[in-house]
């Protein structure tokens, strides 16, 4: 069957295609022809004309992003005045895949040029200089988006939050390092967190954000926070300057150190938030808040100067084909992905950094500087060297803190610019300008002497130190002190490292009382 209208004729197009059905199975398999006669034969439906269009459904974006799980093929034109993804203005299509739409971007856009500060040599795609313009472009099999946008997320909203609903100012000191677990509600991009606080004296905090609870997992962010001002009931918000994308269903944990200052992070009693819980009763819940973004597409995305890979659901590998196309690889796992290596070469770093931590921060870094004074490992707020000695196990044999202390040997944090525990051995001289603590101390011990009497009594360092010197003599500085005479007075001949000797007589009929000490520290040969 052939329909064709002409100028002047009008038809609801739904009514009498309803109607067409029930004429039988025979005409289900009609053909359609609008403006012509002759429709082509591979299609249901043709549509002719030299002077108008068809005009498709117009939604806004939320429109467009509120059809629960579209069916492949379907289009609609998305309004606005946005000209760049993630809502630009033209025609989307479903993929069938979920919620999932992709965006027909015009010629001008997929075009990589010098221009748009990108280029492309064998394998390597290269961001050559500055990017006039956002663009997309799409090859490969559906989904394969590499996106290079000035912002690779969208609006944020709140994800997870525990905010203060009752009269309670209760609060942890951060003088030791607190924390937050949560539970991702969305697969999409963590871009900031907000935390309630009492600033009694203003400082400096981290903000540490670590996969699963606690703080055992891998620290996936690390924002060192501006200077806080005094106040209580603060809401301090934590920038995020690179999103994170989350996981849907995997919890983080939130961790707030302070360097200096005074700051409190208030928290609600109760377990009134069912994610997660506070570091020191699980039921207890900190007050905070995360925001997410939606980051559509799955491949490369600019933001802030860094691309990263953008609507993951998990780990994956970024692959260059041979025809250069970049895509991603889901993979079980890429939590090692360095493995274990043997080096072949020397590791040249000249003025570039080793990283030690999953970001890219300079106060956690491993760096060869083109200056005299060679290597540096530094750590923000302190950092630690140790051996480990099985599961879980940690022996520590050197450390230092912000405040400029070294510790070796120590269990916990040093107390003086060096502090060591343990014997320390020297080959050469020890020049120090301060106070030296090498263990001193002053042992002693008082005799009873019978009168006109003449006796040597003997008096041992500690174990583990050597003798410095010592005396003795009358115990009271009074007239019975003449009574008494240092025969002799200084290291015993049989134990001259460890053991003072004392040789006095008492030239009274009387009893007299002596006392003789020593000075001891730990000392090498």
């Amino acid at each position: 069957m052939v329909l064709r209208f002409g100028a002047g004729y009008r038809l609801l197009l739904l009514p009498l295609l309803a109607g067409l059905l029930l004429l039988g199975p025979g005409m289900a398999h009609a053909q359609m022809g609008i403006g012509t006669a002759t429709p082509n034969p591979a299609a249901a439906v043709e549509i002719s004309s030299a002077d108008k269009g068809l005009l498709i459904p117009r939604l806004t974006p939320a429109a467009r992003r509120a059809i629960g799980a579209p069916p492949q093929g379907m289009l609609v034109f998305q309004t606005g005045n946005a000209a760049a993804p993630p809502d630009s203005v033209g025609i989307w299509y479903a993929t069938g895949q979920g919620r999932r739409w992709l965006y027909l971007p015009d010629a001008q856009q997929t075009q990589p040029k010098a221009a748009n500060g990108l280029t492309k040599s064998g394998n390597t795609v290269q961001l050559g200089g500055a990017l006039t313009q956002p663009f997309t472009t799409i090859s490969g099999d559906v989904g394969q988006v590499v996106r290079v946008t000035t912002d690779g997320v969208g609006a944020a909203a709140v994800d997870q939050q525990q905010l203060q609903t009752a009269a309670s100012t209760l609060g942890s000191p951060l003088t030791t390092s607190r924390w937050q677990s949560f539970t991702a509600g969305t697969n999409q991009a963590l871009v900031r967190a907000n935390v309630q606080l009492d600033v009694y004296t203003p400082g400096n905090l981290v903000c540490y954000l670590h996969q699963g609870e606690g703080q055992v997992g891998p620290p996936l962010r690390i924002e060192r926070l501006p200077p806080t001002t005094a106040g209580y009931g603060q809401i301090l918000t934590i920038p995020f300057a690179t999103p994170l994308p989350l996981v849907a269903g995997q919890q983080y944990t939130l961790v707030l150190a302070e360097l200096n200052g005074f700051h409190t992070w208030r928290y609600a009693p109760g377990d009134p938030y069912p994610g997660g819980r506070a570091d020191a009763v699980p039921t207890h819940d900190r007050y905070f808040a995360t925001y997410t973004a939606p980051v559509e597409g799955r491949g490369l995305a600019l933001a802030g100067g860094q691309v990263y890979l953008t609507g993951l659901t998990g780990p994956a590998l970024l692959n260059v084909a041979a025809d250069g196309a970049v895509g991603t690889q889901p993979v079980a796992s890429v939590a090692d992905n360095l493995g274990s290596h043997r080096a072949t070469q020397a590791l040249a770093l000249h003025d570039n950094a080793l990283h030690l931590r999953s970001a890219p921060d300079a106060a956690h870094s491993l760096r060869w500087d083109a200056a005299p004074d060679g290597p540096r490992l530094s750590g923000l707020g302190g950092g630690e060297l140790g051996t480990r000695t099985g599961a879980g196990a940690f022996t520590s044999a050197l450390r230092w803190t912000a405040n400029q202390r070294v510790g070796i040997g120590l269990s916990g944090a040093p107390t003086q610019a060096l502090d060591v525990n343990g014997n320390i051995a020297a080959s050469g001289s020890l020049a120090v300008a301060g106070e030296v603590q090498m263990g001193w101390e002053q042992v002693e011990q008082t005799y009873s002497m019978a009168g006109n009497t003449r006796i040597a009594m003997y008096l041992g360092c500690p174990s583990g130190t050597r003798l410095l010197g010592g005396g003795g003599g009358h115990r009271d500085a009074n007239g019975a002190a003449g009574d008494i005479t240092v025969r002799y007075s200084g290291p015993d001949p049989n134990s001259p490292t460890t053991t003072w000797r004392l040789i006095v007589s008492n030239s009274s009929s009387n009893t007299r009382a002596v006392r003789v000490y020593c000075m001891c520290a730990r000392m090498g040969n």
